[in-house]
């Protein structure tokens, strides 16, 4: 039999106060379904793309009803969604190449922003650095002062916008500081006139920020792929329902009833990257997340294997050649 890894909990650090209170903390995960879990106002499905170990951190600083998260990971690509009650602000951060957003491409100096209920989907192919502010979808219009017609004031609706350097290096270091307070002084923030200072600066810098923005030449890349979203969220959810239905392109555009054409414009746009590796990524996250939470016996093993890999040996080599590292340590059965 094989012997299961747990998958130990991230480390927090800093002040955990009642739900009246601010609320600090500092996470650093190893295990890419616990990142993913921890992010707040969404749901996420994340894949790492870089050879094993992954790595993450962030600081979580909870301001009223804003929601300041910063961080950092090794490179990754992601699925889900936006809750309906939320919206989002980001900021890739100096030091971070463009990373893939809902098919734009943001890049330092870029803000994403999203709707209530937006989707998401994208990917880092480097290591990121990254400021995300959740927020209620009345707060976001009363920053954006957009005009009532607005493509932005839809549900779901998503843009990249180019700001100001300056007003944007303004508001990156009024993110970094209030980091700072969270990481190193979380007791500053139980007091209240703090804590009201705090999250007013904060909204000043991102009122400042907006009102200097302008629509990026990116927004035509949804354009150039009529439907990406749908068929983006339509492979995920056919590989998740039945991995064994898709184990190569045909069966995901059959499973679909997406073109190859449309699919590999879709996957590239979305992820960077051609639909077979694509696959083969997923794949191989979903197997290791398997192993490591429930213990199975060999001849599982040998199954699950078999259905992307031939066999144990191909199931192993395909982790080494995906993450850097076997899955697990396999040992000779046990005898029934």
């Amino acid at each position: 039999m094989f012997v299961p890894k747990s998958s130990p909990p991230p480390v927090y650090k800093g002040l955990t106060a009642s739900m009246k209170s601010p609320v600090a903390c500092q996470a650093i995960f190893s295990h890419i379904e616990d990142f993913a879990a921890s992010v707040p106002g969404a749901s996420m499905v994340a894949t790492p793309l870089a050879p094993a170990p992954f790595s993450a951190e962030m600081t979580l600083l909870t301001l009223k009803e804003l929601v300041l998260m910063v961080g950092r990971s090794t490179p990754l690509m992601f699925t889900g969604g936006l809750n309906t009650g939320s919206a989002r602000i980001v900021l890739p951060l100096e030091k971070t190449e463009a990373l893939r957003l809902n098919g734009l491409v943001v890049r330092p100096g870029d803000i994403a922003i999203s709707g209530p209920g937006a989707g998401h989907d994208g990917a880092c192919s480097n290591d990121a650095n990254w400021a995300s502010l959740v927020l209620p979808p009345a707060t976001l219009e009363a920053l954006l002062k957009v005009p009532p017609h607005s493509p932005l004031c839809r549900a779901g609706a998503h843009a990249v916008l180019r700001a100001n350097p300056e007003t944007w290096a303004d508001a990156a270091a009024m993110i970094a500081a209030a980091k700072q307070v969270a990481v190193e002084d979380p007791q500053v923030l139980t007091v209240a006139e703090a804590m009201r200072g705090l999250r007013a600066d904060l909204l000043e810098a991102l009122r400042e920020l907006l009102a200097t923005t302008q629509q990026s030449d990116t927004l035509t890349a949804d354009a150039a792929v009529p439907r990406r979203r749908h068929i983006v969220r339509a492979v995920e959810d056919a590989f998740r329902a039945d991995p064994e239905r898709v184990r190569s392109t045909k069966d995901l555009c059959a499973a679909t009833g997406v073109t190859p054409s449309r699919l590999r414009a879709a996957i590239r746009t979305s992820f960077g990257m051609e639909p077979e590796q694509y696959l083969q990524l997923r794949r191989l996250t979903m197997e290791r997340s398997a192993l490591c939470t429930a213990n199975r016996h060999l001849a599982a093993l040998k199954q699950m294997a078999a259905q992307g890999f031939g066999d144990v040996d191909g199931l192993v080599q395909g982790h080494h050649d995906g993450f850097g590292d076997a899955p697990l340590p396999i040992a000779a059965p046990e005898t029934e």
